[in-house]
């Protein structure tokens, strides 16, 4: 039986025994996973532990043994979609690596790569919906206040880090690197605020394919990358 059927497993039979740490591992972010979907799928609306539990089929036990109160589960939720997001561009770039044979990284590539993840990751109706709670959320909650913008602040050096390094090679024009970190996801981010507000995908990207859409979008932010100077 694999560690997730073991986590799935303990999540519908209830507690038996003490879990190994991959299993509780496991555990933790199956049950994430689902409260997350769940709470999308009732569009973020009021959250209460006996309530979700009740919502994906799981002991009341097994989600206080996790989350003493909504405040821990919905910090924890922040933090698991943000190690989903890291976790997706840690794979595009492995994979960039792998497809030239162990040389040398283009930055260039990693940049698109990275810019692609965040796409992708906006794209998500749930990923738009989920930002939106946390910016009501954060109002009243001064630690779901930091961990939004922990999450922006990690996202705006990763890209800047990644365009320092394509300056770096003379491809981009000597410009701020954070001010064309926050360009890229303006970029990439515009239309996706739309999907709030009820708009298909379809009207969100301009009825461009997911693909085409990135492509135009990562176009401009190359003109200006390389042509703008302090």
């Amino acid at each position: 039986m694999s560690t997730k059927e073991k986590a799935s497993r303990t999540l519908t039979k209830g507690r038996v025994g003490r879990p190994s740490k991959s299993v509780s591992e496991a555990l933790d972010d199956t049950l994430l996973t689902l409260a997350t979907q769940a709470l999308r799928d009732a569009n973020f609306g009021e959250i209460s532990l006996d309530k979700l539990a009740a919502r994906i089929g799981v002991s009341k036990p097994t989600i206080y043994r996790r989350f003493a109160n909504r405040s821990a589960l919905i910090e924890a939720m922040v933090e698991h979609e943000f190690s989903a997001l890291l976790k997706v561009s840690a794979e595009r770039e492995t994979v960039s690596a792998d497809a030239k044979f162990g040389a040398q990284s283009d930055p260039l590539d990693d940049l698109r790569d990275y810019a692609q993840a965040l796409f992708d990751f906006s794209l998500r109706p749930s990923t738009a919906n989920f930002v939106g709670f946390l910016h009501q959320e954060a109002l009243l909650n001064p630690r779901i206040a930091q961990l939004r913008r922990e999450w922006h602040v990690n996202v705006l050096n990763h890209l800047a880090e990644s365009i320092r390094k394509v300056q770096a090679s003379r491809r981009f024009a000597p410009s701020d690197p954070a001010a064309l970190s926050t360009l890229l996801i303006d970029l990439m981010h515009t239309a996706i605020s739309l999907y709030p507000l009820g708009f298909s995908q379809k009207d969100v990207l301009s009825g461009m394919t997911p693909v085409d859409y990135f492509q135009w979008r990562f176009s401009i932010f190359l003109t200006v990358a390389s042509t703008r100077t302090n």
